[in-house]
């Protein structure tokens, strides 16, 4: 049968639109070679955080691009940090969307001046997520059906409903969602979320996070 990542992370590229900080570099350490992200203690949901980045004194970059790794899935769209020049450091306001959840990690990669492809790497930094005073209230499968064709398979999505009135995806194990199933002969998952189809039949999924429980009837059946 098959295998489906339930808890993945996710990768996109944040290609926002940076400024030279060069007034802040005191309060932003320079590395003694390569290239550092800087985040702030912490974001909300709905605020902006300020992300920066800053090269080793020696080097002379001509493009800087960030990334991040995330908890939750949203797509964030922008552009390259084009035209940079010299060592930084550079800043931009990444947007934190409400739906936001759990860690945001970032990290950098630079392109120096005269190199057709970028050769340097930063370490990753992680940015916690602040509920402020949001508390979960409730947890759903978002597809009630739970239909598993074999070969195929689907990625049961989990929702914690919270007291700010946003729903957040919760089906990541890296925010501590765990998974069980009732019939490991039918379907079964293991401790990185990776859900294994293994015959026909039927089990019941239980995902648990922030004390709270939410369960889905899945049904693997061979395509026709």
């Amino acid at each position: 049968m098959g295998s489906h990542r339930i808890g993945s992370l996710v990768l996109w590229g944040l290609m926002l639109v940076g400024t030279n900080c060069a007034n802040s570099e005191s309060s932003l350490p320079r590395p003694k070679t390569g290239i550092a992200v800087t985040v702030p203690a912490s974001a909300r949901p709905g605020s902006n955080a300020t992300i920066r980045v800053i090269a080793a004194r020696d080097l002379d970059l001509q493009q800087v691009v960030i990334a991040m790794v995330s908890d939750y899935d949203y797509l964030v769209g922008g552009q390259k940090f084009n035209r940079v020049s010299g060592s930084g450091p550079w800043e931009f306001s990444f947007p934190i969307p409400d739906e936001a959840l759990g860690d945001v990690i970032f990290f950098a990669t630079g392109k120096r001046r005269g190199e057709t492809a970028s050769d340097l790497m930063s370490e990753k930094v992680t940015l916690p997520i602040d509920l402020g005073t949001a508390r979960l209230t409730g947890l759903i499968f978002a597809d009630p059906a739970g239909c598993v064709v074999d070969p195929r398979s689907v990625n049961p999505r989990v929702v914690g409903k919270f007291s700010d009135g946003v729903d957040r995806n919760c089906s990541s194990v890296n925010l501590g969602t765990t998974y069980s199933s009732s019939n490991p002969a039918v379907a079964r998952v293991d401790e990185k979320g990776d859900l294994y189809c293994v015959s026909e039949g039927s089990t019941t999924l239980v995902a648990s996070y922030g004390g709270m429980k939410a369960q889905i009837v899945l049904r693997v059946a061979r395509r026709p």
